[in-house]
């Protein structure tokens, strides 16, 4: 009998637990960020809007935009701050809604403050405006048309939106998938930006371009003038690359402006080719490999980074590869007993071991450390047996084509 009601009892209080538990869920966070706040000494706490946003950020009912936190600490060092489960908020759920990830959804015409904690800090409003449109207009925004032969500036795309019921009333947005060119085709480098909506353009050629940015059927050019400031280009002299390695060159344009010489690195903005010597290097042209240098084979080679008509070369020497050595099993912290077992220690080319790839009987093998701890063959078919001979720590050394591998050897 006792049993059982200390059985009913017990049940009880798990169900009590239960609901408590059941009715703290929504609060958990509440629980949860003051420990985190107070990890990251949290003292500011700040929206990000999404990148390319134009300001004030004005979206169609339906659209959905994304938002993500960053923050400081008592410093003022920057945070890393994850914008997923978070409380976020909106002043009037009637015209958007947001989730707890930060996505935010248009619902109607109107205006909200969106706002977001973790802990006691809150975020500064950001605000949102809700205002049906249709696209009638693109244009393109920068803060300067004035080029540099190859040197990168960065330009973005907006787009005039218009209330269908009111033709007089419109609004500028920002615009994330647009496509751009540039007149003449060949007269400068186009590479998407950081930013949704954003190009890159570096000009290989002075005077006059016209860059366009279309999206939906319509379109906004902006006209472009390039000076003719670029007097040289500097890149490194005299490489010489093993053929199982790469290299980031850089290259730098000297500028004449306003009586001064400027050295400045315009990398990304030069034309890079390989002139001579194909079989022997190649070097990266496109936005994510541009101006790296590899090489192949032995021999010699000629890489040029050129800006329309201003060039520069250098010569490359690519000779042999540098050999990687590795040890069996990836171990290379050896423990023996005095009095116990040698131990056979095997090592092959590669990043890794590879049986086919053994070297252990080529390599040359030697001890380093105190005497008397222990010794490693260096003769014949016994080359890499590392045998104890008294207690301490000693490093085992095998070297094979100009390349060393190094074993700690701790005897007991």
């Amino acid at each position: 009998m006792k049993s059982s009601i200390f059985s009913h009892a017990t049940h009880a209080s798990v169900i009590a637990c239960l609901v408590f538990l059941n009715g703290c869920t929504g609060d958990v966070r509440d629980l949860s960020e003051p420990v985190e706040a107070s990890r990251l000494d949290l003292a500011t706490l700040t929206i990000v809007p999404p990148e390319g946003a134009l300001e004030p950020l004005v979206i169609n009912p339906g659209e959905q935009v994304s938002f993500a936190l960053t923050g400081t600490n008592s410093l003022g060092q920057s945070l890393a701050i994850p914008s997923t489960n978070r409380r976020w908020a909106v002043s009037d759920s009637s015209v958007a809604t947001i989730n707890e990830d930060g996505l935010l959804t248009g619902a109607q015409n109107g205006t909200v403050q969106v706002s977001a904690m973790l802990g006691e800090e809150r975020t500064p409003e950001f605000t949102v405006e809700v205002e049906f449109g249709v696209l009638s207009g693109v244009s393109v925004v920068a803060d300067t048309t004035e080029l540099q032969p190859c040197l990168a500036q960065t330009f973005t795309a907006a787009g005039t939106y218009t209330d269908p019921s009111n033709i007089a009333v419109s609004s500028q947005r920002s615009l994330f998938d647009v496509d751009w060119t540039i007149d003449p085709a060949d007269s400068a480098t186009l590479v998407a930006g950081d930013t949704p909506g954003s190009i890159t353009v570096a000009a290989n050629t002075s005077g006059s371009l016209t860059l366009t940015a279309s999206a939906d059927g319509f379109f906004g050019q902006a006209t472009l003038t390039v000076d003719s400031s670029l007097e040289s280009l500097s890149i490194p002299d005299a490489i010489r690359i093993p053929a199982n390695e790469s290299l980031q060159l850089v290259g730098f344009g000297n500028y004449t402006t306003d009586d001064a010489n400027q050295a400045i690195d315009i990398t990304d903005g030069l034309n890079w080719t390989i002139l001579t010597g194909e079989e022997s290097a190649s070097v990266g042209n496109t936005s994510s490999n541009k101006a790296l240098l590899s090489g192949i084979t032995n021999g010699p080679a000629q890489v040029q980074a050129a800006c329309g008509d201003i060039s520069a070369v250098t010569q490359v020497d690519v000779v042999d590869p540098i050999t990687i050595l590795s040890a069996e099993d990836d171990d290379t912290d050896i423990g023996l007993l005095v009095g116990g077992v040698a131990r056979q220690l095997n090592i092959s080319t590669g990043s890794s071991y590879d049986e086919d790839d053994d070297v252990t009987n080529l390599a040359t093998w030697g001890v380093q450390g105190p005497t008397g701890v222990a010794s490693v063959s260096n003769t014949g078919d016994t080359r890499g047996i590392v045998t104890a001979v008294g207690v301490g720590t000693v490093r085992v050394i095998a070297t094979f084509d100009s390349a060393s591998i190094e074993f700690t050897v701790t005897v007991r």
